[in-house]
């Protein structure tokens, strides 16, 4: 009961602050849910947890914040930002299905770790790291590579990354560092 209530209030406050967005850019969160209500079944695709759910992940990151006006907030997409923050994501997104490769073997789902193994998915991880930091440092934008930095020092345990509450939960504070560097004025 008091998970449906807490829930309800958030989905209040999400209204509320979805309100305070342009009428096309506002589009993005109706979508959003969509695509949430849709990833039980997407997830079944191939390409579906490996590229499509950071896309969409990226989406959200930057038409929210950075809404233009524009329908869905595509403009949002051409953002210098854009490039280094989706290859931040989806090495994320690869290293969070590590805990899944067994269940996705099992389940049919043809994510990379289920198909490829976990020390081929930790390499591909460290390799779209190290292109995130690369052109975040192009593009001068150091918190995003502080953080393509600190996530590909946590592949040195991939284990602790596969860990079913653990992992995930290190990659998502990692994925807010440049959020939390930006806001603290650090960088």
């Amino acid at each position: 009961m008091v998970v449906r209530r807490l829930s309800v209030a958030l989905a209040l406050l999400c209204g509320l602050a979805a309100s305070r967005l342009p009428a096309p850019t506002r589009l993005v969160v109706p979508a959003l849910g969509v695509a949430a209500l849709l990833y039980p079944r997407l997830k079944q695709l191939p390409g579906t947890k490996t590229a499509i759910l950071p896309i969409i992940w990226t989406w959200a990151a930057v038409a929210l914040p950075f809404n233009d006006g524009s329908w869905l907030g595509w403009r949002a997409l051409l953002h210098p930002v854009t490039p280094p923050l989706l290859l931040l994501i989806s090495a994320g997104c690869l290293l969070c299905d590590l805990k899944d490769e067994a269940g996705d073997r099992i389940a049919g789902v043809r994510s990379l770790p289920a198909m490829l193994g976990g020390a081929t998915t930790v390499r591909v991880a460290v390799a779209l790291a190290c292109a995130a930091a690369g052109l975040a440092l192009l593009e001068h934008r150091t918190a995003i590579a502080v953080s393509a930095a600190a996530l590909g020092m946590a592949t040195l345990s991939p284990t602790l990354l596969a860990t079913d509450a653990a992992g995930p939960l290190l990659i998502d504070v990692i994925l807010t560092l440049p959020g939390i560097l930006i806001s603290a004025r650090v960088v």
